[in-house]
């Protein structure tokens, strides 16, 4: 196969990825919004516990279907799936951080609706997380 040829292929894997990265994480997005409403608006917890339940929920979420639908990853064992899931939890503390202090600052500080706040705080979120998964999470190279 020509260098050419290869370096097509392998933009054409990477496009498919952040593509099927982007429709899980849409998923998880919605799953995430839920969370938080329902919480908030039902069971009357302050909107940024609610964010932490959610956000936990969707990682876990987006962890399952990234490793089955993204990048189609088969651990060896249970050890192995265990220390990618606290590798995934470590890498998207940065994310979650991310996402905690714009959900706080949009809401508070620009006074917009929490469920708004929240919308705005994931796209921030998303290119950070795509980068740590695809690095550090399921990459052939363990760099962690």
């Amino acid at each position: 196969m020509k260098y050419r040829q290869y370096l097509s292929l392998k933009y054409e894997k990477k496009c498919r990825n952040i593509l099927r990265f982007a429709l899980v994480g849409a998923t998880g997005a919605l799953l995430n919004l839920s969370i938080i409403y329902t919480l908030t608006n039902y069971i009357h917890i302050w909107y940024m516990i609610s964010a932490l339940v959610a956000i936990e929920s969707s990682i876990l979420w987006n962890f399952y279907l990234n490793t089955k639908v993204t990048f189609n990853y088969r651990f060896q064992n249970r050890s192995e799936l265990f220390a990618a899931i606290f590798r995934y939890h470590l890498l998207s503390f940065t994310s979650t951080i991310i996402n905690l202090a714009a959900l706080l600052a949009f809401t508070e500080f620009f006074k917009i609706y929490f469920m708004f706040s929240e919308i705005l705080a994931i796209m921030l979120a998303f290119g950070i997380n795509y980068f740590i998964s695809a690095r550090y999470v399921w990459s052939e190279k363990k760099n962690i």
